[in-house]
């Protein structure tokens, strides 16, 4: 059953990468003239970051109750339960936070291009307050980190200290799921993900003549970095 599924993954990323290649060869270099809509993306960023900011704001306070319900239970398979409520929202909250960070973020840079160049009335200051709103959510966000993990969690965090903090807070089962799971996030960016996008910018550039080397230079950038840091793992099991 996996090696079906793997197969069909890959046939059907065959099928859409021929499409492009397709579309690139029929249509060629400047065939196509279409403007990117990017006053609609930038306001389908804010309300991404909007949603994932009350998204955050939901698991997080909901992983803080169940955690406290679950420090003053005394039945022991409530307190399994609880325990692994509050720790699986408490991933929500994380991945709700990330996605508004991401989005804050990306809606300052682009309203801030678009609105210059179009000189289109300005909602720069919206997107400034998400960032405020977020930075001032960060410190609620470790605190309630510390408290459900039970650990103390300084503001400035490190991978290494996260990584201590796993290990120390984490069951066996909990770390191996952690363990597989960033394997396989590795395994797909470097065979995947950053080898589509190179093709995917190749295609954008002929298809729109426009040079598309910035993105073609960060893409580059992340894989190189995620190569090189994979020799970080050779080094300390063969020390």
């Amino acid at each position: 059953m996996k090696n079906k599924k793997k197969a069909f993954k890959y046939i059907v990323l065959a099928m859409v990468l021929f499409l492009i290649g397709f579309i690139v060869g029929y249509f060629g270099p400047g065939g196509l003239n279409f403007s990117i809509p990017m006053e609609q993306i930038i306001w389908l960023g804010r309300l991404v970051a909007l949603l994932s900011i009350i998204g955050f704001s939901y698991f997080l306070a909901r992983a803080y109750t169940t955690h406290k319900n679950y420090l003053a239970t005394v039945d022991d398979d409530e307190s399994y339960e609880l325990y692994k409520t509050a720790r699986k929202t408490l991933d929500y909250s994380t991945v709700m936070f990330n996605i508004s960070q991401i989005a804050a973020v990306f809606n300052v840079i682009a309203s801030n291009s678009f609105e210059l160049k179009s000189r289109t009335a300005s909602f720069l200051y919206l997107d400034l307050m998400s960032l405020v709103i977020l930075f001032v959510l960060v410190f609620i966000y470790y605190r309630v980190y510390g408290y459900v993990r039970e650990v103390k969690v300084p503001f400035m965090i490190s991978s290494d200290d996260l990584i201590a903090f796993m290990e120390k807070t984490a069951d066996e089962a909990e770390l191996q799921v952690e363990y597989r799971n960033s394997y396989k996030i590795l395994h797909a960016l470097t065979a995947e993900i950053l080898p589509v996008l190179y093709i995917i910018l190749g295609a954008v550039s002929i298809l729109l003549n426009t040079n598309q080397i910035g993105a073609l230079l960060s893409v580059a950038a992340i894989h190189l970095y995620i190569t090189i840091s994979q020799l970080r793992i050779t080094k300390e099991y063969f020390k």
